[in-house]
Formats: C-alpha cells, structure tokens, sequence
C-alpha cells in the first residue's frame, strides 16, 4: 500500500487511495513556463515542464498533506491561487476545502488550523504528479 501510495502510476490509483484522494487539477496545455487553466496559470520549473509537455493537457496532481497554507511566499514553492470554500476541525487534524479560480475543487489536509482565510496553496515541487489527462497514465 505505501508504494502505491507514495507512486501511483495512474490517476485513478492516486485519486482511489489516500483519504481525501489526491488533488488533479486538469490543465488546458502548456505555454510560456507555466501551466495553463481557463482563468489562471501556474508556472513550474524547466524540469517539470519537460515532463508535463508529454501530454497534450497535463493533469498536475498532488497529496492533500503536502499543501501548505502559508501567508507569505516560499522560496522555490509553487504557489496555487485558491478561494477558501469551508474548513473541518477534526480535532487532531484539519480539512481545508479550496477552488481554483477556474471552479477546480482540492483539499488540504493539515495538523494546524489556518491562521487566516488562505488565498494560495503553497507547494515543494518535488511534492507534484504529473499525468496525462486522456489516458491517466503517470507521466
């Protein structure tokens, strides 16, 4: 289980286990350093970008712990716009459910309450799965 967990090779895998599944957010291509979605853009390094132009409209995914909701900008983070929709105290943990500015749903799980209503996610690039939105497959 920890190695399905850990690498999913597709995205019905990554999505199925974990408890919230991981978070897919489904881009429209790739164009000048970055992702794009209907209402945003997301830029990733020259790396992950190599990677993602495998697919026509890549599938950015990645696990609900590995947000963080930060206040100010991190160095090196990828920094995920998003409008705060509710949260859950689950008293040793925290739900924290978000949208894109494109309507794309995700959530954050957490051991600490939000300090104030998050407007990004803040992410290790090395904590992102790319797939390909037609076939789901891992890239």
């Amino acid at each position: 289980p920890e190695e399905i967990y850990t690498n999913p090779q597709t995205l019905f895998v990554a999505q199925f286990f974990g408890h919230p599944g991981m978070n897919a957010l489904t881009s429209m291509g790739i164009s000048e350093g970055a992702l794009n979605f209907e209402s945003w853009r997301l830029p990733l390094s020259p790396p992950l970008l190599d990677k993602a132009g495998k697919s026509a409209k890549p599938v950015v995914g990645f696990r609900p712990e590995k947000g963080k909701l930060l206040s100010g900008s991190q160095e090196g983070a990828v920094k995920l716009p998003v409008k705060f929709l509710a949260g859950e105290n689950f008293g040793h943990e925290f739900f924290h459910y978000l949208q894109t500015p494109d309507g794309q749903q995700l959530s954050i799980r957490s051991v600490e309450k939000a300090g104030r209503i998050p407007e990004a996610v803040y992410l290790n690039p090395k904590d992102l799965y790319l797939f390909d939105s037609q076939t789901g497959t891992r890239i």
